[in-house]
């Protein structure tokens, strides 16, 4: 519960995870919500190289969702997951928004970078190498990203809406 709160609630702007999302997993039965919060807390300790591991979490919040989380859709379960495993592991992910990295992968490859309706590990790992390419291209340029958050930063200022899509 503590790390899921750290990530959706504070004076600070611009989160990763929602508030909503807690407060649904608060209403829910006692057992779906420590499902839930146990899950978030392995998410928070996995290593940076166990994607099989972050596969089998982001497969555990699915099927809660089906269980009785709802609001556990495709976008909030890609959230949790890459978000809780990118703020232990800010070398391998970073803080994601499902709207901001889908318009970013449409900017840049002409897609989603998530397009399936469940977490596909393989997706999770093209993602992973755009950020990796992204890092590189920074450091090129000059900038010094120490790790993927850096980069996340600058693909939410560069990706926000109110800047006109690239034709």
């Amino acid at each position: 519960r503590a790390v899921y709160k750290r990530l959706s609630q504070s004076t600070a702007q611009g989160l990763p995870l929602s508030w909503r999302t807690q407060g649904e997993v608060e209403k829910a039965e006692p057992s779906l919500r420590q499902r839930f919060y146990e899950c978030v807390a392995r998410l928070a300790r996995l290593s940076d190289d166990d994607l099989g591991s972050l596969e089998a979490e982001a497969r555990e919040l699915e099927a809660l969702r089906s269980e009785g989380l709802p609001g556990l859709k495709r976008g909030e379960v890609l959230g949790i997951a890459i978000s809780v495993f990118g703020t232990t592991n800010p070398s391998a992910a970073s803080w994601f928004k499902v709207r901001t990295f889908d318009r970013l992968g449409k900017l840049l490859l002409g897609k989603k970078l998530f397009p399936s309706d469940r977490f596909e590990i393989e997706e999770f790992e093209e993602y992973q190498a755009l950020l990796y390419r992204m890092r590189d291209l920074l450091s090129d340029w000059g900038w010094q990203p120490e790790n993927l958050s850096h980069v996340q930063g600058f693909i939410w200022e560069t990706c926000q809406e109110r800047l006109p899509p690239v034709e």
